[in-house]
């Protein structure tokens, strides 16, 4: 399969498993929102009862999250259309992102756009005049940034099935900024406190169980992420969060390429107790890696390394290339992203 096939296969795995909403968050390591699987199943419980309930203010909301995806909300953000990233993919076979036109170069840009509409999305919350509600608060900023998880989700895939030099660059640029949007998106002047109106009053307004939990489910990621902080505790907060996530980056990025460049050569004999389709499995990835007719390879591929600790009946292999363990410059980043003390 080739590197824009594995692209497309991930892409459509990501959107289907409801992850492609939340990656944003998730690789700048928001992890209030990691949870977020459950969550959008809520979501779209909720706001099907939301339609139900309200059909005229839904079909408001519907209208304003269909020009969020149109990207012309607003023609003072300037939208560059040469960008793949920011166009239409609705002519794209299944609505597939053009992988083939994507170079890491795009990301950048399109993030920036992409981060303009989503506070644009969330202002448009916090500046409505009218006293907050379900459907002006909850179910509104649940349909904002809709550009920003189109963009994640391929920047995610990407960074992971094809995690070239120049797109390791982009991520370690960029996840450090999207992590600083996201902590400014949950200390928005006046959003949390709208939240947090509904919140307090969310068993006498009339809503459905999963409406209520939607509520509950947001007090808590807002809570989580310091918006009840002072403003010298939400900067030091976003600081640390910022600096995770580019720990976080570098340590995931390692461990990828140590993932591509490590192996183990064995001989025919070195498998010994091992099952067939692992000796098959270890000779192709001989090939792939243009070794010798008569060596086997063993990655740290889950399929390859584990199977291989399990069946070998070479102890002495087993004991020596069970602990592996972690290249040595991830160790330092280990002590800072877990502390002792």
């Amino acid at each position: 399969m080739t590197r824009f096939g594995r692209c497309a296969l991930q892409y459509v795995l990501l959107s289907t498993s409801s992850f492609s909403q939340a990656f944003v968050h998730s690789n700048a390591r928001s992890s209030a929102l990691l949870a977020s699987t459950t969550v959008n199943v809520q979501r779209k419980i909720v706001l099907t009862a939301a339609t139900t309930r309200n059909s005229s203010t839904t079909c408001n909301l519907s209208s304003t999250a269909a020009s969020t995806t149109d990207m012309s909300i607003n023609t003072e953000i300037s939208i560059d259309k040469s960008n793949p990233l920011l166009q239409d993919w609705s002519t794209q076979p299944f609505n597939l992102p053009p992988f083939q036109s994507i170079k890491p170069s795009h990301f950048p840009s399109a993030f920036d756009t992409a981060m303009k509409l989503h506070k644009q999305d969330l202002q448009t919350i916090t500046t409505n005049a009218e006293a907050p509600t379900f459907e002006n608060t909850i179910a509104a900023y649940d349909r904002t940034g809709s550009v920003l998880s189109q963009v994640s989700a391929v920047f995610g895939n990407m960074c992971s099935s094809l995690n070239t030099d120049e797109l390791k660059e982009v991520q370690k640029e960029m996840v450090p900024i999207l992590s600083r949007h996201s902590s400014s998106t949950y200390t928005l002047p006046g959003l949390f406190e709208k939240i947090q109106a509904i919140y307090e009053q969310r068993n006498d307004l009339g809503l459905t169980a999963e409406q209520v939990r939607l509520v509950e489910r947001f007090h808590i990621d807002f809570s989580r992420q310091g918006a009840a902080f002072s403003e010298e505790e939400k900067q030091e907060y976003a600081d640390i969060k910022a600096k995770l996530a580019s720990l976080q980056t570098e340590f995931a990025q390692n461990v990828m390429k140590d993932e591509e460049t490590f192996e183990i050569v064995l001989s025919k004999d070195d498998m010994e107790g091992c099952p067939e389709s692992l000796i098959e499995a270890a000779k192709e990835a001989a090939k792939e890696r243009n070794k010798g007719d008569d060596e086997y390879v063993i990655t740290l591929s889950r399929s390859l390394m584990e199977p291989f600790l399990t069946y070998s009946d070479r102890r002495a292999m087993r004991e020596k290339h069970g602990g592996n363990g972690v290249r040595e410059e991830n160790w330092p980043k280990i002590g800072r992203i877990f502390p002792s003390h």
